[in-house]
């Protein structure tokens, strides 16, 4: 006790809580995500929130890789404050501007934990073939501290380094620098 303040509650939130549920996440071939078609409870003493993913491992509703015609699309991505912990589905902030605005879809790839690496990853890997019009990445200085991969080298990406087998045209490797027009 601290000037009335039973601290126990808190230590054991620290040791027991479930926040973040191992059964949402998964890593495939070094790419962190979210478990496809998976609905988990999460609770702490803050908040208690069901997570549910789509079939694309995305804490989202499905979208088809096709965009609709007169819509804009925008790919989000960034770690747990993206994913929107503690929040409910309506609630984050990628999903107001979206249900208020009729001609605009934003398709959130927040994966809590995630560094800049995997944020690439994901985009080349599975973003793009959602043709989206315009991709953000809502950075953190802890995101930018993480790192999980090697394939960032000389201030660029190498993305034979990743173990996905991702396609690189037949190169033996492939570039993307920030001056790069990809």
């Amino acid at each position: 006790m601290i000037k009335g303040v039973d601290f126990r509650l808190y230590m054991k939130e620290l040791k027991n809580s479930d926040k973040l549920p191992a059964a949402l996440a998964m890593s495939t071939n070094g790419l962190f995500g979210l478990r496809p078609n998976t609905q988990v409870l999460a609770t702490t003493s803050d908040f208690s929130v069901i997570y549910k993913t789509n079939s694309q491992g995305l804490r989202d509703k499905e979208y088809d890789f096709v965009k609709p015609k007169n819509k804009i699309r925008i790919l989000a991505f960034g770690d747990s404050f993206t994913f929107g912990e503690g929040v409910a589905y309506p609630d984050r902030f990628t999903d107001i501007p979206e249900e208020r605005t009729p001609n605009l879809e934003i398709i959130n790839f927040g994966v809590f934990g995630c560094g800049l690496d995997q944020i690439l990853l994901k985009f080349v890997v599975e973003g793009l073939q959602y043709s989206p019009d315009y991709a953000i990445i809502f950075i953190n200085k802890v995101e930018v501290e993480r790192s999980s991969t090697d394939i960032i080298q000389n201030n660029s990406v190498v993305l034979q380094n990743f173990s996905s087998g991702y396609p690189t045209g037949g190169m033996a490797t492939a570039y993307i620098s920030k001056n790069d027009i990809f």
